[in-house]
């Protein structure tokens, strides 16, 4: 669920591949956190460079979620625990960790959100997350505040 309020930290690598750079905003840095509150960032434009919500390369990109949500929940607790490493070490002196062990609970949250999940579970929650980044007015205006006041096209 990579978040962001604008596409200035989503990069493109020379294969393609899309690389987040920002993970203060993945952790819980957020300037926008009270007022952007969609799952993840996904516009009309991407949904329109898909093909559409009935198209079949949206209904690829949403298998393609449903799959990495399950590939990740067989191996949260690794990710967890670099993440739980950084925070013991560092973690007073990262804002990415401003909301202290807060922020570690809300990532576990969100890469498991109730135990014993199973596929058809991933399913409902992919649709849910898809539909809420989708239908999210807040991301539309927080969009256009950066884009009128900080220059940021979105």
């Amino acid at each position: 669920q990579i978040k962001d309020r604008h596409n200035g930290n989503i990069m493109i690598n020379n294969d393609g591949y899309l690389i987040h750079i920002d993970f203060g905003f993945l952790l819980s840095h957020a300037p926008g956190r009270e007022f952007e509150t969609a799952p993840f960032k996904l516009t009309n434009e991407i949904v329109d460079v898909f093909g559409g919500v009935n198209s079949k390369n949206f209904e690829k990109y949403r298998k393609m979620m449903w799959k990495g949500m399950i590939a990740i929940s067989k191996h949260y607790e690794k990710i967890m625990v670099l993440v739980e490493m950084m925070y013991c070490g560092y973690g007073k002196e990262l804002k990415c960790f401003e909301g202290g062990e807060d922020t570690l609970k809300m990532l576990r949250q969100r890469f498991k959100p109730k135990e014993n999940m199973k596929k058809r579970d991933y399913l409902e929650l992919v649709d849910n997350l898809i539909q809420q980044a989708m239908s999210s007015w807040s991301t539309k205006w927080y969009d256009k505040y950066q884009y009128y006041f900080q220059g940021i096209f979105y």
